[in-house]
C-alpha cells in the first residue's frame, strides 16, 4: 500500500464524520432551536404550523429516500447524490433570512421544508458510506466518532451563530450562517471520503431509474420477509418519534413553563449537548464491545423516566435533567442503531434498506409533532380548553415518554449478530471515487 493511499484511508473515517459535524449543527440550528420557536413564538402562529410542514416534509421524503437509495445503488455511486442534497438544503436554509415575514408565512414554511427535507434525504446517502470508510470492527467507534463530532458540531454552532450572531435579536438572521455551516465542514467528506468500486456495470441515468423503482418495490418485499430488520424498523419509529418531537419543541415547552432567556435555553440545549457527544463516544466504544442492541436498550428507559418526570411535576427545573437526558439519549441512539441496522441489512441493498431506516425516523418526526404533540394540545386546550396551555404541553410530553418506553419493548428481543457477511465489509474503500 503507498504513503498516498494510506493517508487517504486514515483520513476518509475523519472526513466522513466531520459531514456529521456540519450537519448536526445546521439541523439544530434548523429544526430545534430556531425556526419552530420562531414561527410559534415570534410569528404567533399555532404549533399545527410547524407540525403541519414536518408532516408534507415527511410525505415527499417518503417517495424520495427509498427511490434515491435505490438510484444510488443502481449507479453504485452515493457521493453525488450527497453532495447535490446537501447543497439544496444549504441554500434553501439561507433563504430564509431574506424572504419576508409579513402576513403570510406560507414561503417560509415551504422553503424550511424543503431545507428539511433535503437535509434529510442526504443523511440517508450518508449513513451507508460508512462501511466505505471503517472495516466491520471499527463501525461503532467511527460511528460513534461521528456522533460526537456531531454534537460538538451543534456546541459550536449555538456558540458561533445562536449567541455570537443572533442573540436577542430577531432569529431569522440565524438561517443564513446556518446553511454557510452545512456547506463549510461538510467539504472534507466530498474531498476525501472515496467510494468502494461498485461491481455493477455502467447504466444509463434512465435505465438505473426504472432499475431502481424496480428495486425500492423489491425492496418492500424484502422489509416485510425479513422480521427483525421490519421489527427493529417499527421500534425506531416510535422512540426515534419520541426523541425527535422532544427536540423539536424543546424550547417551546421552555418558553411555556416560563423561566427561561434565551440565554438560558441555549446553556440548557448546550449541557444537553456536551453530554450526548461524551454518551456517543461511550455508546461507540460499548457498541464495538457488546454491540448495539444492549446500548438501546439500557438508554430508553431513562430516558422516558425522566420525560415523564418533567411532564408530571411542570417545573422549570424539571428540564434541566429531562433535556441532558435527551442530550445523553440521542448520543447513544444515533451511535448504534445504524451499526445495528448494517448488521440486519444484505450489502447489495444497502442504500434502499437505509432509506427506509432513515424513513422510520423521518415518519416518526411528522407523526410526534401532529399526533403525539399537536393534537393533544388542540384537543385538550385549543378545542375544548380542558387544560391550560401548559397543561396540555405535559400531557404531549407524558405521551411522548410513552412512545419511547414502547418502542424499548419492541426492541428488546431482538438479537444483533450479523445476518449478512461479506468480505467486502472486512476493509475500507481504497479507490478513487
Amino acid at each position: 500500500m503507498s504513503l498516498r493511499t494510506a493517508a487517504r484511508r486514515n483520513r476518509a473515517p475523519a472526513s466522513w464524520a466531520l459531514w456529521d459535524f456540519a450537519y448536526s449543527g445546521f439541523s439544530f440550528l434548523l429544526l430545534v432551536r430556531f425556526f419552530p420557536t420562531w414561527v410559534i413564538d415570534d410569528l404567533g402562529r399555532p404549533d399545527w404550523y410547524v407540525a403541519l410542514t414536518q408532516l408534507v416534509v415527511v410525505l415527499f421524503v417518503v417517495v424520495a429516500m427509498p427511490l434515491a437509495g435505490a438510484l444510488a445503488d443502481q449507479l453504485g455511486r452515493r457521493k453525488p447524490f450527497l453532495l447535490t442534497f446537501t447543497l439544496v438544503a444549504a441554500v434553501a436554509c439561507a433563504l430564509l433570512s431574506v424572504i419576508p415575514a409579513d402576513d403570510t408565512v406560507l414561503p417560509l414554511l415551504v422553503v424550511g421544508g424543503i431545507s428539511v427535507a433535503f437535509g434529510q434525504l442526504a443523511v440517508a446517502q450518508y449513513d451507508p458510506l460508512l462501511a466505505d470508510v471503517a472495516p466491520r470492527g471499527q463501525r461503532g467507534r467511527i460511528s460513534g466518532l461521528a456522533v460526537a463530532l456531531g454534537f460538538v458540531g451543534i456546541v459550536v454552532a449555538l456558540a458561533v451563530v445562536a449567541e455570537g450572531i443572533v442573540g436577542d435579536a430577531s432569529k431569522q438572521r440565524a438561517f443564513a450562517p446556518a446553511g454557510a455551516f452545512f456547506v463549510l465542514f461538510a467539504l472534507p467528506a466530498f474531498l476525501w471520503v472515496r467510494e468502494r468500486p461498485s461491481n455493477r456495470a455502467e447504466r444509463a441515468f434512465g435505465t438505473a431509474l426504472r432499475g431502481a423503482v424496480a428495486e425500492v418495490v423489491e425492496t418492500i418485499g424484502h422489509v416485510r420477509a425479513n422480521r427483525d430488520a421490519f421489527r427493529f424498523l417499527l421500534g425506531r419509529f416510535l422512540y426515534s418519534d419520541a426523541i425527535a418531537t422532544l427536540s423539536a419543541f424543546l424550547t417551546v415547552y421552555m418558553t411555556r413553563l416560563g423561566g427561561f432567556s434565551e440565554s438560558k435555553k441555549n446553556a440548557v440545549l448546550a449541557l444537553s449537548v456536551v453530554l450526548a457527544a461524551a454518551a456517543a463516544i461511550v455508546a461507540g466504544r460499548t457498541v464495538t464491545r457488546v454491540g448495539p442492541r444492549a446500548v438501546l436498550v439500557a438508554v430508553l428507559p431513562p430516558f422516558s423516566a425522566l420525560t415523564l418526570l418533567s411532564a408530571a411535576v411542570g417545573e422549570p427545573w424539571t428540564v434541566w435533567l429531562a433535556a441532558p437526558m435527551m442530550g445523553a439519549a440521542l448520543g447513544c441512539v444515533w451511535t448504534a442503531d445504524r451499526v445495528f441496522m448494517l448488521r440486519l441489512t444484505p450489502v447489495e441493498l444497502r442504500g434502499q434498506m437505509f432509506g427506509f431506516f432513515n424513513l422510520a425516523s423521518r415518519l416518526a418526526s411528522a407523526f410526534g409533532p401532529v399526533v403525539i404533540w399537536s393534537l393533544t394540545i388542540w384537543l385538550l386546550h385549543t378545542h375544548t380548553n380542558w387544560l391550560s396551555l401548559l397543561g396540555a404541553t405535559r400531557v404531549a410530553l407524558a405521551g411522548l415518554a410513552l412512545a419511547a418506553i414502547v418502542g424499548w419493548a419492541v426492541i428488546r428481543p431482538l438479537s444483533d449478530s450479523y445476518r449478512h457477511a461479506s468480505i467486502s465489509d472486512a476493509a475500507p474503500a481504497a479507490a478513487t471515487s
